[in-house]
């Protein structure tokens, strides 16, 4: 009988991350924001879409079928050379305008593109399975670096164990700088029983004040995290919610509100985690990095039919998808000029919800070029939510779409629907 032979399957979390990103080419690896990694391939001084595409196209297979790097640089290498994206080059600096005897392609470079890219997906695999897992595996012990000199910095978390909730991880679930060998494992509360371990509380956070030398930014990184790796895990799915909202932001309005509404159960969940983050990171003071506007759902077929019978939703570029702008952020917030016109029950933990109630619309009406919402309410089965959405924007002809412009909990029964007309 033929000895059966079993392979090991790719790691379809980490394939998955790899696969949905976008291209952006940059000079420096500080010329993108380190979150931006998580939805676009780049390679410092890859300004070619061809050897770019080169690049990912073999760390794709790396990451997919596990070669070692020694295969990874003898097929990409000669590639690479062939297209003179190799040893040092003058290049002129984009940001600077001056002419650098720039580093191209090496056998050190060829290692650090290894050994970034399939460690950070390796990981963001790891993470989302940590999370899937949670219930039944509660807690992460840090494990040190498998380098025969491990940093010092990372060296001190080794063996400790936390609660994988606990929001420590979030700063510094590896890789946390280049060539980081760290890992963690995830344990039941039994095996962390058996192996003798203890869990303990998160370590105190310091912090070191770093500079962006070509973007002048300031920040506080944690203390044995690089800046190119300052960011949380997880991101993979927050990119795919926003890659889905941008199609749907770029469709005519009946295909918007298709794409929203198929696979809704599966989709919702991301938009509305990215979003509950948004607002988190607004409130937290990230003011200049999170965005100008957020798209957070579209109105429904049959809302988008009535629209469209009223004269809204018309014309090139009208769209079916609605916004959140940053302006009108600050006022539902109670921090802008109109804040005092948000009932006082809008806020933070109200406001994060939008793509939930988005998704739970009892009744919508036109208001001249507004419409009206009434949303189940999340903590009062006695009242609404009232979304009220400008769709002024589009109707005269700008770019900004259908945007949210007031929030309150009213009580259905003092809604005065006189002088309206029915969308659903």
């Amino acid at each position: 009988m033929a000895a059966i032979e079993l392979e090991p399957l790719p790691p379809r979390e980490a394939v998955e991350f790899f696969r949905q990103k976008g291209y952006r080419m940059a000079f420096s690896w500080q010329d993108m924001p380190a979150q931006e990694h998580a939805a676009a391939f780049t390679v410092a001084k890859a300004m070619r879409l061809d050897v770019l595409k080169d690049i990912r196209g073999a760390t794709d297979r790396a990451i997919a079928e596990g070669t070692t790097f020694q295969d990874f640089r003898r097929t990409l290498g000669p590639q690479l050379q062939d297209k003179g994206w190799w040893g040092k080059r003058e290049m002129v600096d984009p940001v600077t305008g001056e002419t650098v005897n720039a580093q191209l392609g090496s056998d050190a470079r060829l290692r650090k593109i290894f050994d970034t890219n399939v460690s950070t997906a390796y990981s963001e695999g790891q993470s989302e399975r940590i999370q899937r897992n949670i219930e039944l595996f509660p807690y992460l012990q840090y494990l040190r670096s498998s380098s025969e000199h491990p940093r010092l910095s990372h060296a001190a978390f080794a063996g400790r164990v936390l609660r994988a909730d606990d929001p420590w991880w979030q700063s510094h679930m590896p890789v946390k700088t280049w060539g980081c060998k760290c890992g963690v494992l995830q344990l039941t509360a039994r095996q962390v029983s058996q192996m003798g371990l203890e869990v303990s509380e998160a370590p105190p956070e310091r912090y070191v004040e770093y500079t962006n030398t070509r973007t002048g930014e300031a920040m506080d990184v944690p203390v044995g995290v690089h800046p190119a790796f300052n960011y949380r895990p997880g991101l993979r799915r927050e990119s795919l919610a926003r890659a889905l909202m941008d199609k749907a932001d770029a469709a005519e309005p009946r295909t918007a509100a298709r794409l929203l509404a198929d696979g809704a159960d599966q989709v919702a969940p991301l938009v509305q985690a990215e979003f509950n983050d948004f607002v988190g990171r607004y409130t937290g003071g990230e003011r200049r990095t999170v965005g100008r506007r957020r798209v957070v759902g579209a109105f429904s077929s049959d809302q988008v039919d009535a629209l469209q019978d009223a004269g809204q939703l018309r014309g090139a570029g009208a769209r079916g998808t609605i916004h959140v702008d940053m302006t009108q952020l600050r006022s539902m917030l109670g921090d802008g000029q109109h804040a005092a016109g948000q009932a006082t029950d809008a806020g933070a933990a109200l406001v994060a919800q939008l793509p939930t109630l988005l998704r739970q619309v009892g009744e919508a009406w036109l208001d001249g070029d507004h419409a009206v919402l009434l949303c189940t309410s999340p903590s009062d089965s006695k009242r609404v939510v009232k979304v009220v959405v400008d769709l002024s924007g589009q109707a005269h002809g700008k770019a900004g779409g259908n945007g949210v412009v007031s929030m309150e909990v009213i009580d259905p029964a003092t809604f005065d629907r006189t002088g309206l007309s029915k969308l659903q």
